[in-house]
């Protein structure tokens, strides 16, 4: 395979794997919508910015000997992370009850609300019990496959490719709800983030119940 077609291979590896993680839905998701409900389109880009920095610093890891870490304590992981969805989902739900300043189309966000998009995009994501998981199996995967075809320049195009699926996507579903009319989104805002809430609540009871399984935090109070 010449060197083009193998850069192209890399790339489009990164991305098709990438975008059928990012279409499952999760917690950034639930984010990226509650967020864009309040700031707009802006709102999806600079949340996987967020999200982005963490994955690299998990790729840096990797490096590091993390695979062992994370089969090591992976229930806790789990646990520890549904705790912590469980603590989100209350906070999506409190806010349900206050209208936000919707800003949609064009506006542009001042500073302290963009940064508060990264902020949970690299919160909703390092709170992820599935993403160490992500990373110690198809995100390795990956990792090793650019290793073996292009050394570290296929490193960077697997990432990049990864985090192109991630940009293209959580960009897509932000300008989707923020082209909605204002009124309209002022209908839905509370039953949706009602509704996301619950959801965010379901994932969290899964992952406390998974983490609790693979610990056996409870085996000595059922003796």
């Amino acid at each position: 395979m010449d060197s083009l077609l193998l850069f192209i291979y890399l790339l489009f590896l990164g991305f098709v794997v990438g975008l059928s993680g990012a279409m499952i839905p999760g917690p950034l998701l639930v984010f990226v919508v509650s967020d864009t409900l309040r700031k707009g389109r802006w709102s999806g880009p600079l949340t996987i910015a967020g999200h982005a920095m963490i994955e690299l610093f998990i790729i840096v890891l990797i490096f590091y000997g993390l695979y062992s870490f994370i089969q090591d304590y992976w229930g806790w992981i789990h646990l520890l992370g549904g705790l912590m969805l469980a603590c989100m989902s209350y906070l999506l739900y409190r806010d349900s009850f206050s209208y936000p300043e919707f800003r949609l189309g064009e506006k542009t966000m001042n500073k302290k609300l963009a940064y508060g998009s990264i902020a949970g995009g690299m919160a909703f994501t390092l709170f992820n019990p599935s993403l160490p998981l992500w990373w110690a199996t198809a995100g390795s995967a990956l990792i090793l496959e650019g290793i073996k075809q292009m050394g570290y320049v296929g490193i960077v195009l697997v990432v990049v490719g990864h985090w192109g699926s991630d940009l293209f996507y959580y960009s897509l579903v932000s300008s989707l709800i923020s082209k909605g009319r204002e009124e309209t989104l002022r209908k839905v805002h509370q039953p949706l983030m009602i509704i996301l809430a619950f959801f965010l609540a379901f994932l969290a009871a899964y992952f406390i119940g998974q983490g609790v399984n693979s610990t056996g935090i409870l085996s000595p109070l059922l003796l």
